[in-house]
């Protein structure tokens, strides 16, 4: 993404043998100046909006999302380039 713009991502929950319960996501380790807010909903496919400052630290970051339902913790990263 670039600074002082917006992009958009969509974060899919898949169901492992027999979970099928509602995941709440959390995004951590986001580079400086850039907010990351997850739409409203529980459901499999959850849309992030990442908002980056005109500022914002370049480069690449590996951001963590983690899903959590009940005492069920799973985590993944991903890469966010900023330029």
């Amino acid at each position: 993404m670039e600074q002082g713009k917006s992009a958009k991502a969509t974060i899919a929950v898949a169901d492992f043998g027999t979970f099928d319960g509602t995941v709440s996501l959390a995004l951590s380790a986001l580079p400086n100046g850039v907010t990351a807010t997850i739409a409203p909903g529980s459901g499999k496919k959850q849309k992030v909006t990442f908002k980056a400052s005109a500022d914002a630290q370049t480069g690449s970051s590996s951001v963590t999302v983690t899903g959590t339902s009940g005492a069920i913790t799973q985590t993944f990263t991903f890469t966010l380039v900023v330029s």
